[in-house]
């Protein structure tokens, strides 16, 4: 998982200080924390493990990019889709919860069939 975050990263950095205006400045990233719980029902809140630390750590690794993309006056936006709780990004500043899928709420509700 850290392989794919550093070669994305890495490609993004190189596409924005080379200013190659073909690639649009964000990034998608779709659950990077499956290969650490696999399916529905593994434990996530255990806050001290370490699974949950490397997720914290690729978390971080996200927060910095965005950070420092942005301190260098450049614009990135990075959209993550996660099912993780909401304490393994406290305090990061460039990591904003713009919706909560639970209880029903989805990103593509049942009822649109």
């Amino acid at each position: 998982m850290f392989l794919h975050l550093f070669m994305f990263l890495g490609l993004h950095e190189i596409i924005i200080s080379n200013r190659i205006p073909h690639v649009a400045p964000f990034l998608v990233i779709d659950q990077f924390s499956r290969p650490y719980w696999g399916e529905k029902g593994a434990e996530k809140k255990e806050l001290d493990s370490p699974d949950v630390k490397k997720v914290k750590c690729a978390l971080k690794l996200l927060n910095s990019f965005v950070g420092d993309i942005v301190q260098a006056g450049e614009d990135f936006q990075m959209i993550v889709f996660e099912h993780i709780p909401e304490e393994y990004w406290n305090g990061m500043a460039n990591v904003h919860l713009i919706e909560n899928f639970e209880d029903g709420n989805a990103l593509i509700p049942d009822d649109i069939t």
